[in-house]
């Protein structure tokens, strides 16, 4: 088959036994709201966070990311919005099927979901974009 372009963006990472203590506490806090709200079997967070930038005309297909491997022990994605809502059109963090759900864009806004769900990121039409991205472990789903 023809190979498709899967993403289009700026990925940095951030080390999470590097980083500062209110980073790491702000985290922690985020990744217990979550792990209640879900009621999983999570016993940490992923060492590293993903730092996103999505310019004009980058994006991210739609995917999961659950998997086997190193992936196996994602048990939750949590992603948090950076940018404020009015520093970009498009951009969308948008759940399959499309028209069902689309996550809020306002600065700070906390998105949790399971590793299993297809979603995508719709490319952005005007600024940038900015989100952190991180997933709680824990032992792999039966």
């Amino acid at each position: 088959g023809e190979y498709e372009l899967t993403r289009r963006g700026r990925v940095s990472t951030l080390d999470l036994k590097i980083s500062s203590e209110q980073v790491r506490d702000a985290l922690v806090r985020v990744a217990i709201a979550c792990r209640d709200a879900f009621n999983f079997d999570v016993d940490g967070i992923d060492r590293n966070v993903s730092l996103l930038t999505y310019e004009k005309t980058d994006f991210f297909n739609w995917h999961a990311d659950a998997g086997m491997g190193n992936f196996r022990h994602r048990k939750l994605v949590v992603s948090i919005q950076l940018s404020s809502e009015t520093d970009y059109d498009g951009g969308d963090l948008e759940f399959f099927p499309r028209d069902s759900r689309r996550s809020r864009r306002a600065r700070g806004t906390v998105t949790c979901f399971s590793p299993f769900v297809i979603h995508r990121v719709t490319p952005v039409t005007r600024g940038q974009r900015k989100a952190a991205v991180f997933w709680l472990t824990g032992p792999p789903f039966r």
